[in-house]
């Protein structure tokens, strides 16, 4: 599961191995979910380096 924000959605899915998250029943806009058997070290790591840019651009809590 990565955040990727509303605004990087369109990017996410076009990616092998994404679906949209759903969470109870409900589509969660700005969350995906990565396919296991799609990730390497270096795509997973690219992941990782995208949700961790769009987490650092959020407001703090």
């Amino acid at each position: 599961m990565v955040r990727v924000g509303p605004d990087g959605m369109q990017e996410a899915l076009a990616r092998p191995g994404t679906k949209q998250l759903v969470f109870r029943g409900k589509e969660q806009n700005g969350w995906v979910v990565l396919a296991e058997d799609t990730l390497d070290d270096e795509v997973l790591d690219d992941w990782l380096k995208w949700a961790m840019e769009v987490t650092a651009e959020l407001p703090p809590k």
